[in-house]
């Protein structure tokens, strides 16, 4: 009886010291690879721009949305669940901070600025390829969105020279339009899908999806803008006034994501 009660001793004493010399590794908290991305929001008279900087997880939800509105968008029966699409996107995005500082109901009025339900959808041969009054899904490359006011710029600048008849002109032309704060033309946000290089169109790669007065379309593929562009010398116009989400992904993806609404667009397949 005396040895076991000294074996447990010995052997509680050995567990002491065991504890005693053990080094204490402290915990080390590790840190979240952050991933930015670029957002612009569009709408009838501004643009905002800024940077967002979330973690890979959160950035890694918020592409995952806006990879899936376009599969669900074909998978809707009809116009109203469509709709739905686009508005629980916004509410799906919207504790992400992408709307920086709107409430919920002004960042779904913005994606929907220019949305109507027309009283049957017009079936046009000739406009096939085109759309109004549109809710506006996409995810391409060769994507860049521009004000009136700076398309006009680049192409008399591309087309006389970077000189000081070229900048006389441009002040003779756009003085009016910089003096009246809401001149339709200053406000008009284009969004271009694919270039003209050398007379050949270099398409852009991704899918696109409206809802409008022309119904349901989509394109996807090789896609470019077709609308009629005097002031491009080479990017394809595919909307005119755009307002909504745009999200650029520095490090995540090549193309570019939008979400938002056009009174005109008009796009093909390559």
């Amino acid at each position: 009886m005396n040895g076991r009660k000294r074996l447990l001793q010995c052997g509680g004493l050995f567990a002491l010291v065991l504890i005693l010399t053990t080094p204490v590794i402290p915990s080390v908290e590790v840190s979240q690879p952050m991933q930015s991305l670029v957002v612009r929001l569009y709408d009838i008279s501004s643009v905002r721009n800024t940077t967002l900087t979330l973690s890979s997880v959160d950035a890694r939800h918020v592409l995952e949305i806006l990879d899936s509105v376009n599969p669900r968008l074909n998978n809707a029966t009809n116009e109203k669940d469509q709709y739905q699409v686009y508005a629980s996107t916004v509410a799906a995005l919207y504790p992400y901070g992408v709307f920086g500082n709107l409430t919920r109901d002004r960042a779904e009025k913005l994606v929907t600025f220019w949305y109507r339900v027309g009283p049957k959808h017009l079936t046009i041969p000739s406009l096939q390829d085109k759309n109004a009054f549109c809710l506006v899904s996409g995810n391409t490359t060769l994507t860049e969105i521009r004000r009136f006011t700076e398309n006009l710029v680049v192409s008399i600048l591309v087309s006389l020279g970077n000189t000081i008849a070229s900048w006389l002109l441009l002040m003779l032309i756009l003085g009016p339009v910089w003096l009246v704060e809401l001149n339709p033309l200053s406000v008009l946000t284009i969004l271009t899908i694919g270039v003209k290089i050398a007379g050949e169109i270099d398409y852009g790669k991704g899918s696109v999806s409206t809802l409008g007065i022309f119904g349901s379309k989509t394109w996807q593929g090789s896609v470019s803008g077709i609308l009629p562009g005097p002031f491009s010398v080479w990017d394809q116009d595919a909307l005119y006034g755009f307002t909504g989400i745009q999200i650029g992904w520095l490090s995540l993806k090549p193309e570019t994501h939008y979400l938002g609404s056009a009174f005109v667009a008009g796009i093909t397949e390559g």
